[in-house]
């Protein structure tokens, strides 16, 4: 399964869509704790990103190391 996207990670990256910001502040109001959040399965990231601002910690992980060599950085 790791390997399904590791030849268009990039691609990936530059084509997907990403979230309205509404859709993660929809997500946090379902949980009552906001110390620490668990994105499985990140891909390159970019929903971690929106996650973190909801959350003092987020964790993302994902099976694709080549996925994850194309994740978008914190700021």
């Amino acid at each position: 399964m790791a390997r399904l996207f590791n030849k268009q990670a990039k691609l990936y990256l530059d084509a997907r869509p990403t979230y309205p910001r509404e859709w993660y502040s929809m997500l946090a109001s379902l949980t009552t704790h906001h110390l620490l959040a668990w994105d499985a399965g990140t891909g390159n990231g970019q929903a971690a990103l929106g996650v973190v601002e909801h959350y003092e910690q987020v964790i993302a992980t994902d099976v694709s190391e080549e996925q994850l060599k194309h994740a978008m950085p914190h700021p």
